[in-house]
């Protein structure tokens, strides 16, 4: 697995990006006074579904391989505070398919393992996402900022992203 460090705070873990930094309510370690930076894993156009529209009945490849991928990924990194989805978290436009939802299941259950709050910043894929959400305690978002850092999918920008301070988007 690749582990490359951008700079003091950003580093590529294989596929995803990390960020360990300092964020609000920053507290100090008790023995040794030193800041708890959080962090945070950020992934992008998961396109859950993608690959298998048309043969439900065959085993999703693409997705064993993500999900293979990031398991390595997680089990390296354990825990995270955040974890951040960039948008496209499925494939299909229309509706939520059958497939989109098995992949869901064991995508997220991987996810909460490692990380206690999951936000999606929501894509073009993502036009119908709310019942995903909503059945795995999901934070659903057109954009995030968390302190100097501003997510969002890209297909469209948000002027607050350009107002708020924001050194860094991602």
């Amino acid at each position: 697995m690749i582990w490359k460090k951008l700079n003091q705070q950003i580093s590529f873990v294989g596929k995803c990006v990390l960020i360990e930094d300092n964020f609000e309510n920053v507290k100090e370690h008790k023995l040794t006074n030193r800041r708890i930076k959080k962090r945070i894993l950020i992934l992008g156009d998961v396109h859950l579904g993608y690959g298998n529209e048309s043969m439900n009945f065959l085993p999703n490849v693409i997705f064993q391989e993500t999900l293979e991928d990031l398991g390595r990924i997680l089990d390296a990194l354990g825990k995270v505070d955040i974890v951040v989805l960039l948008g496209d978290v499925k494939h299909y436009f229309g509706g939520i398919l059958d497939q989109e939802w098995r992949e869901a299941r064991k995508f997220f259950a991987l996810l909460k393992k490692f990380s206690g709050r999951i936000v999606i910043v929501k894509g073009n894929h993502d036009t119908i996402l709310e019942p995903i959400s909503r059945e795995f305690g999901l934070e659903l978002k057109n954009y995030l900022i968390l302190k100097k850092y501003g997510f969002f999918h890209g297909h469209e920008m948000f002027g607050e992203l350009l107002e708020k301070g924001i050194e860094i988007l991602l």
